[in-house]
């Protein structure tokens, strides 16, 4: 199996969730199955600011993959 990144070391999501609802999103699927124990998806697939988020740390070097869970397009202007 090909994949479009040879290496993710993290993936940071500030922002989970998307307003549209695409058939074939992999991770909407995850956030209601492998993921609905996880606080941040308890309102399934919501658009929301994951706040905690803002403060981690990565180390220098890595690849991180922003966003990943959800579309920034849906952010308002106060998150």
């Amino acid at each position: 199996m090909s994949r479009m990144f040879k290496s993710i070391d993290k993936t940071w999501n500030v922002y989970v969730g998307c307003g549209h609802d695409c058939t074939y999103c992999n991770a909407r699927k995850a956030a209601e199955t492998r993921f609905r124990h996880i606080l941040r998806y308890r309102d399934g697939f919501t658009p929301h600011l994951v706040e905690e988020e803002l403060d981690r740390c990565f180390k220098p070097g890595q690849f991180i993959f922003v966003a990943y869970m959800g579309d920034i397009a849906f952010a308002t202007k106060e998150e």
